[in-house]
């Protein structure tokens, strides 16, 4: 849970850089892969994952009990991009969000492939 909580920036991206490393195939054991779940607020490391969810908590029924509805929602393409965008960004930056969101996409396409 938010393995990469306090790490921004670089420190962000290599740690991103390892997560994914880590699902690679293990050494002496060509079919097996480790698989790793990160709950994370950093664009970074969800940028690197094989799939990315989204969880929104919404409130059921009268506010006042504390009782949520939790959703998990799967992002692809368009709206990953803008989830990243909005994780580094939230509403402030627009396009340079999107452009952001963009390269770290880019970034962690070209790491796995490596």
């Amino acid at each position: 849970d938010e393995i990469d909580a306090h790490v921004g920036g670089r420190a962000a991206v290599a740690l991103a850089k390892l997560l994914s490393d880590q699902t690679r195939q293990s050494p002496g054991n060509d079919s097996a892969k480790t698989q790793i779940i990160s709950i994370t607020h950093n664009p970074a490391v969800a940028a690197v994952a094989d799939r990315h969810l989204v969880i929104h908590k919404l409130p059921m029924g009268n506010s006042l009990n504390g009782r949520v509805e939790v959703i998990a929602k799967s992002v692809i393409g368009a709206g990953r991009r803008e989830e990243l965008a909005r994780m580094a960004a939230g509403d402030l930056a627009g396009d340079e969000g999107l452009r952001f969101a963009e390269a770290l996409l880019r970034e962690g396409t070209l790491h796995k492939e490596r």
